[in-house]
């Protein structure tokens, strides 16, 4: 009886034979060998078999696929604080009265021609009701507009969006509007929104001299309200010029970064370039009396 039990399988060797075949994969034939000879361990296996098929029915195993997938689907847009993510409107969030007031501020503040109308096509939101979009179709050209409401500038005015699940990524206008033209959208409950928001951003106007004064004098070094230093280069392009801006190493994200430029007052010249091993290079930039630098990602 000794002999017999210091031979029989080990209980984790035996847990991993019962997993195997509730995987459909094979159990080696020394396993399966001892277990038409041995009635204790065949007892055992049994035993296990029954405990785990009974908490496979109760407590389904995601396959190793499944959750593979599911991990790669994470991004880094659940954690970036950056990045906030908006979805069907669910009207039990905000009552009317609190949302009168949220798309009153950038709604209200430009006038559309009176002989256009727009149709409705939906709203979507973050969770907490933070920031609202609201899509409304052209009657008379079709195409959509998307309207990012809140009450935070930075949150509507020059940000990303990126559309998903169609992978595309634009840019709202200074009131928070993109025209995505006839752009063919999914189902709005299949609409996911992330709006990039920037991470830090400079103003030009806050130098002490004219920013045109440096053109060709090599790189020079601005910070914000946070302390944070850009270097950027300005150089002459035939009749515009090429703005270069660099980040510091502290800046750099692991993240596919962009960096923003609006080379106008009315934000309207907005240009977006990908950064490269923490350098961002602007070519043709025409004259303007301002410009403001955004960095997202």
């Amino acid at each position: 009886m000794n002999r017999a039990m210091n031979l029989c399988i080990d209980i984790d060797v035996l847990e991993d034979a019962v997993l195997a075949k509730l995987n459909k994969r094979v159990i080696p034939k020394d396993i399966t060998r001892h277990l038409a000879e041995c009635a204790f361990c065949q007892e055992r296996y049994d035993s296990l078999f029954s405990q785990y098929s009974e908490a496979a029915e109760i407590f389904p195993t995601l396959s190793e696929e499944s959750i593979t997938k599911a991990i790669s689907s994470l991004s880094d847009e659940s954690i970036n604080p950056f990045y906030w993510t908006v979805t069907l409107w669910n009207d039990q969030r905000t009552t009317q009265s609190e949302l009168r007031p949220r798309m009153t501020r950038a709604a209200d503040s430009s006038s559309a021609p009176v002989n256009q109308s727009y149709l409705s096509k939906g709203v979507l939101s973050t969770e907490d009701g933070e920031i609202m979009v609201r899509l409304t179709k052209n009657s008379d050209t079709r195409d959509t507009v998307l309207h990012i409401i809140s009450n935070d500038v930075e949150k509507y005015q020059n940000v990303l969006v990126s559309i998903e699940p169609l992978g595309v990524e634009l840019m709202t206008d200074k009131m928070g509007r993109i025209d995505i033209g006839q752009l063919d959208l999914p189902k709005l409950e299949e609409l996911k929104l992330v709006i990039k928001t920037p991470r830090t951003s400079f103003d030009l106007t806050a130098l002490t001299q004219d920013w045109k004064e440096f053109i060709g004098k090599g790189e020079i070094q601005i910070k914000n309200a946070s302390n944070d230093k850009l270097y950027i280069e300005f150089s002459p392009e035939g009749e515009n010029y090429c703005i270069k801006v660099r980040l510091e190493k502290i800046q750099k994200s692991r993240q596919q970064q962009t960096i923003q430029i609006t080379a106008s007052k009315e934000g309207r010249q907005a240009i977006l370039e990908p950064v490269k091993k923490g350098l961002a290079v602007f070519h043709e930039v025409s004259e303007s009396p301002a410009l403001r630098v955004k960095i997202f990602g």
